[in-house]
């Protein structure tokens, strides 16, 4: 089998095979860039909100106004990470015609070959988790804060029982109160 530039040889750490634009439930961790500390502080077990985290929390209450079809459970914005659970509550019209794959340097070949879906589908939890990013950043970018940065991409676990909800519930909860022992905390002496 021969190399093809033009694909993605990176693996992507999305559960193969799953729709994440159907309704269900997901445990999402959102990482800052270097796992710098830039969007508050814990004290006494609470966290203090800078003011780009004020913003990232501000814009997690927003997103189901922007995506009516998505709700928000539990969420905590960390110094250094936000963790949320996102329920998608109804199918989306995520139907979308073929966008043509540009590329350049190919030679000229049957078209019908280059074409694919290259774009997430509309309403998906990539591109609910894309807006929110881009507008935490959109509004650093225009207040002063342009070096503040997220992660790419995210993590997400699928959460398949009432069980696993309960914990990551508690989980998310608990987040401030464990923060010294917290692997994200640069502070954590056994980080791995």
């Amino acid at each position: 089998m021969s190399y093809n530039q033009f694909k993605s040889h990176r693996k992507s750490p999305r559960l193969s095979g799953w729709d994440y634009s159907r309704p269900g439930a997901y445990f999402l961790t959102i990482n800052v860039k270097g796992r710098v500390c830039s969007l508050g502080e814990i004290d006494n077990n609470k966290v203090i909100l800078s003011e780009v985290g004020k913003i990232a929390f501000n814009n997690l209450n927003a997103i189901p106004e922007h995506f009516p079809h998505v709700s928000l459970d539990v969420y905590v914005v960390m110094p250094n990470h936000v963790h949320l659970i996102v329920f998608i509550e109804q199918d989306v019209n995520a139907v979308r015609k073929d966008v043509p794959v540009v590329r350049p340097y190919a030679k000229p070949v049957n078209k019908e070959k280059y074409y694919r879906t290259i774009a997430p589908k509309r309403g998906s939890l990539s591109v609910v988790i894309r807006s929110y990013k881009d507008s935490v950043k959109k509004w650093c970018n225009n207040n002063g804060y342009g070096d503040f940065k997220w992660q790419p991409r995210y993590h997400d676990r699928i959460i398949r029982s009432n069980q696993e909800l309960k914990n990551t519930r508690k989980y998310i909860i608990d987040n401030p109160n464990n923060w010294d022992k917290d692997e994200n905390n640069p502070l954590n002496d056994k980080r791995t």
